[in-house]
């Protein structure tokens, strides 16, 4: 018989019952439909049992009755073998495609318009924010350099109130004279045009930490107040693009997703590996990694780093 229980691995767990001399315990031998079970058995949420259960219909992952796997250690041994009742939370197997890391350092593609790269909590780099070079003054042309950073470079041609207009990068256009017709708000930047003498001075709309964007004054770097969105200043306005990258929990049971609200963590049911060799059959229920412990006869247990039963 032992010889028998040795040759049903992985590949043939569906032969178990039929190795052993006594019947496995409900709810520990997988199954994909009642000919995968023992003669007189049901196939029941992946699970042989003698009868046909009751699962809670509320929840897709949830196990029969009391025989549902727990999180934790069960208190001795099953059968002769013992439930070591790991949850192994893995990598995600949806989360971003970056190179691997260790710190954001690794993730530093060394290019200051791209924004500061980070690592997630898997060791995956993602992607910095982009800077948003517009510095308020509407007659500057605003670029960013890699090398660098942000460049905003003064043009006269843009100032066309009045002849011998010239670009101040810091007061915006200015003129012989000052006058209203000279010196007008300048709704594209969010700023009130005020003379000072020949000067036209330029205060901001914009109050506190708000910033100007597509002409109206939003809160700085157009934060939306969701973490796993990357977020950012447009022609138009503010953009917000969900990042589900930035969701990443370094869990393969859970697909990370960035919602209305923020990171959302759905449990699937994937299959995985739980780091335990006595067990079979591993996928994920309600966010872990839980496998189906080997059945070993009497006075005899698995062998946890072999996997097989010894006396």
């Amino acid at each position: 018989m032992r010889a028998c229980l040795v040759l049903c691995l992985s590949s043939c767990l569906p032969l178990l019952a039929g190795c052993l001399a006594v019947d496995p315990p409900d709810g520990r031998l997988p199954c994909h439909i009642a000919s995968d079970c023992p003669a007189d058995w049901v196939c029941s949420n992946a699970f042989c049992f003698h009868h046909a259960m009751d699962v809670d219909a509320g929840d897709a992952n949830a196990l029969p009755d009391a025989r549902a796997i727990d999180a934790g250690p069960d208190v001795g041994p099953i059968d002769g073998g013992l439930d070591t009742g790991r949850a192994d939370v893995g990598t995600d197997a949806n989360r971003d495609a970056g190179p691997p890391c260790t710190s954001a350092a690794d993730c530093d593609d060394h290019n200051a318009c791209t924004g500061a790269e980070t690592c997630s909590p898997s060791g995956i780099c993602l992607a910095g924010i982009a800077l948003d070079c517009s510095d308020g003054i509407s007659c500057t042309s605003d670029t960013c350099i890699g090398a660098s950073g942000c460049l905003h470079t003064p043009n006269d041609s843009a100032c066309t109130a009045q002849a011998g207009g010239h670009c101040d990068a810091a007061l915006d256009c200015q003129y012989a004279t000052c006058s209203s017709a000279t010196c007008m708000d300048d709704a594209t930047s969010c700023t009130h045009g005020v003379c000072n003498g020949l000067t036209c001075e330029h205060t901001s709309a914009c109050t506190g930490t708000s910033m100007c964007c597509g002409g109206a004054c939003v809160a700085a770097g157009c934060d939306d107040g969701i973490a796993c969105t990357d977020d950012m200043c447009g022609a138009t306005g503010c953009i917000h693009t969900p990042n589900a990258g930035r969701c990443d929990d370094g869990n393969d049971c859970t697909d990370d997703s960035c919602g209305a609200t923020g990171c959302v963590h759905t449990n699937n049911t994937n299959a995985c590996d739980d780091g335990d060799v006595c067990t079979r059959g591993d996928i994920c229920r309600t966010g872990f990694c839980r496998g189906v412990l080997i059945h070993c006869p009497t006075n005899e247990v698995c062998d946890p780093e072999s996997g097989i039963c010894t006396t």
